[in-house]
């Protein structure tokens, strides 16, 4: 029986443990408490190395690997003695190589024979017209009629997001080159960042386009930590939306980070729009929206949000 299985028949059942192939046991991370079932984001695995040692990562708090978070999660599930050696933690396993988003391939170029630029008239550009995005639709790409967003480095594709016509809002879809692991890192604009400078975190891409800076990147519903391995210690100013969803999701990130990054604060004169884009469509400029986001920035959003996304008096 593997070292790995053994550990996993021993993991408490409040942790969550699932199995796979013998070598790798995901569970509730036991330092941060993030749960996942599937071995791509944020990922929460024991791996057995190739010497039949233990090594465990965390990608959501990022612990583990090759930074000593093998003992700690030993000793948090209560199994350090019968588990820890010499070695564990110290794994041939390259818990880096394994899942880091420079492991990702290209997509396919007869894959990518099927895009077409935005053509002006088609409803791929009506669309980001509607949406007063127009502007940007020579960095889009057209599929038989619908919208790619493109996660694009290098001048590569590395994956992006959908948006299919005419159901306009209705469904998106993801698609990303992923390592062998099942792992993905898909960043909108990644390419135009300057890392020295401020850069503006958003949800979604039509609101990052939206937002007048030029700086910014939508992270496709990733957790915020896959931001962090892009871009290391820049200035990072989340712009999430303007609702309870959005709002809490700052303060999170405020509570488990204090004083790391900085925050947009929404107040009333953003008016009661859930977003960037729906402040764009009805008539503020891209000057406006700039504008607001440099003049509301805020390092401690806990006195300016209340539970549940709502604004202090």
């Amino acid at each position: 029986m593997s070292v790995i299985k053994k550990l996993y028949e021993d993991i408490p059942q409040r942790y969550s443990p699932v199995l796979k192939d013998n070598r790798v046991a995901l569970c509730e991370c036991p330092i941060c408490g993030h749960v996942t079932q599937h071995l791509d984001r944020g990922a929460t695995a024991f791996i057995e190395t190739a010497d039949g040692n233990i090594a465990f990562k965390c990608f959501y708090c990022d612990n583990g690997g090759k930074k000593g978070g093998t003992f700690v999660a030993l000793k948090e599930l209560g199994l350090y003695d019968k588990y820890a050696t010499a070695n564990s933690g110290k794994a041939d396993f390259d818990f880096d190589k394994g899942f880091s988003p420079m492991s990702l391939t290209p997509v396919d170029e007869k894959y990518l024979k099927r895009l077409k630029p935005v053509e002006k008239g088609s409803e791929a550009y009506k669309y980001l017209e509607s949406r007063g995005l127009e502007k940007y639709a020579s960095v889009m790409y057209d599929f038989r009629g619908n919208i790619l967003y493109p996660c694009e480095y290098d001048g590569k594709i590395y994956g992006g997001q959908y948006r299919f016509l005419p159901q306009v809002g209705e469904k998106i879809v993801r698609f990303f080159k992923t390592d062998k692991y099942g792992s993905y890192y898909a960043i909108f604009r990644k390419k135009n960042i300057d890392i020295s400078k401020p850069i503006y975190v958003f949800e979604g891409v039509e609101d990052c386009l939206s937002c007048g800076k030029e700086n910014a990147i939508a992270i496709f519903g990733l957790t915020f930590e896959k931001a962090l391995r892009w871009f290391g210690n820049s200035k990072l100013v989340f712009c999430f939306d303007n609702d309870a969803p959005g709002k809490d999701a700052m303060m999170k990130i405020y509570e488990r980070y204090p004083d790391r990054f900085w925050f947009l604060a929404y107040d009333e004169t953003f008016g009661e729009y859930k977003d960037f884009n729906d402040r764009l469509k009805s008539g503020y400029s891209f000057d406006d929206n700039n504008d607001y986001i440099s003049s509301h920035i805020i390092k401690n959003p806990v006195k300016y949000y209340k539970k549940g996304g709502s604004n202090d008096d």
